[in-house]
């Protein structure tokens, strides 16, 4: 075997090496659900929600353990959803939703810090009262096309004292 026909050989391996990478990573993804665009609005006790987390956990069987889109909500309160890329949306299908809001700062936050200066992560405001869809009772249905949900409302919620939200917030 001369010198030039190893380096044929192995350059003919590098070469099948990509295109296999290629055809596997640069290929449309068949398994991927089709997100279509979401967009919604919390409101609690009649005022934007800034900084929530929504999450819409699917009901079908279909799309358990596949996807859970989510999102955070802004200063008017609105949120768009993200399943596999920003702001993309969700599948087709029904949803519970799950709700969470984490306090920036918190009765005995001071103590925690001086404890572990590493800031620690916040407390839900909302106490758990939307950490799942059994307890929110908040649903969505996602159809193909554009999703313009209408706002949830939350009334009368009860706020983890110390993290009511202020004037503006």
């Amino acid at each position: 075997m001369s010198e030039n026909s190893g380096r044929c050989f192995s350059m003919r391996s590098v070469i099948a090496s990509a295109l296999a990478v290629c055809l596997t990573g640069c290929g449309p993804d068949y398994g991927r659900l089709e997100p279509h665009p979401v967009s919604g609005q919390v409101i609690i006790n009649g005022e934007p929600a800034v900084g929530c987390t929504v999450v819409f956990v699917p009901v079908d069987p279909a799309l358990k353990g596949k996807v859970m889109p989510g999102g955070t909500t802004s200063e008017d309160g609105s949120f768009q959803l993200t399943t596999h890329e920003t702001d993309d949306g969700a599948p087709v299908g029904e949803y519970g939703v799950t709700i969470s809001w984490e306090a920036t700062t918190w009765p005995g936050m001071e103590e925690e810090m001086r404890m572990d200066p590493v800031k620690p992560v916040g407390p839900d405001r909302l106490q758990g009262q939307f950490s799942s869809p059994g307890k929110s009772g908040v649903t969505a249905t996602i159809v193909a096309g554009e999703n313009n949900l209408p706002p949830f409302r939350l009334d009368n919620v009860k706020f983890l004292r110390g993290t009511e939200p202020r004037a503006g917030e």
